[in-house]
């Protein structure tokens, strides 16, 4: 059961059945009702429900195919493949998805504005020398995580994640936490987080020392928990 955490209620007399708050008000998972939706909450009782159906009903066919598949066919088009174009990268997207770099607020919603983001400020923006690490993954019924090491030579403008910086020609290695939603075998949803401070550390905008930042040692640091 699916509740607001202000909705009184009984502890269940069966183990089988689970009872989910959400700090939300009742009818928050109702799109129609306009004032009391809850996207957010929305989302997380759709995947728990998901998941509940999948551990009850077993072998649940999932539309689209595997989650790890349908990603790294996604990951490759849009990092891998030379003259990848937008209309490549929206092939794996659902048509309403939403694209989103948390620490830039860089990204886009919609086909329309996902074309023109792909087309002019991604595409063009992904360094020639970068580097992917997987560092770990973890797959649930919906949802993708990972946590990987991107590293690159700063050599032209990445308008994603330094928009409005020149080529500092500098290393830079940074982690990153990628957020994916998948439904009926398409990205509806992405979130791309990374410790901003140590990228601007690594190309000259900030100072160590100054500020409670560090820069390439966040990076070294997750992919060998020895170093540093």
């Amino acid at each position: 059961m699916h509740l607001p955490s202000d909705c009184p209620f009984s502890a269940p007399s069966s183990s089988s059945l689970r009872i989910r708050l959400y700090s939300s008000a009742a009818g928050f998972a109702d799109a129609a009702a306009t004032t009391a939706y809850d996207r957010t909450s929305a989302s997380l009782a759709f995947t728990r429900t998901l998941a509940l159906l999948r551990d009850n009903i077993g072998s649940l066919e999932r539309p689209g195919g595997d989650l790890e598949t349908l990603w790294d066919d996604y990951l490759l088009t849009r990092f891998s493949d030379k003259g990848t174009t937008a209309a490549a990268t929206l092939g794996t997207l659902s048509l309403g998805a939403t694209v989103l770099h948390i620490p830039t607020l860089v990204g886009a919603a919609g086909e329309h504005a996902l074309r023109r983001f792909y087309q002019e400020f991604f595409l063009p923006g992904v360094p020639p020398s970068l580097r992917i690490t997987l560092v770990s993954r973890t797959v649930g019924v919906d949802k993708i995580v990972d946590e990987m090491v991107l590293a690159f030579r700063h050599t032209c403008e990445i308008p994603w994640m330094l928009p409005g910086v020149p080529p500092t020609d500098r290393e830079v290695e940074v982690p990153i936490v990628t957020v994916v939603t998948v439904r009926a075998g398409k990205l509806v949803k992405e979130h791309v987080y990374w410790d901003q401070a140590s990228v601007l550390v690594q190309v000259g905008l900030l100072q160590k020392g100054t500020l409670p930042v560090v820069g390439v040692e966040v990076a070294w640091k997750v992919l060998d928990e020895r170093a540093v």
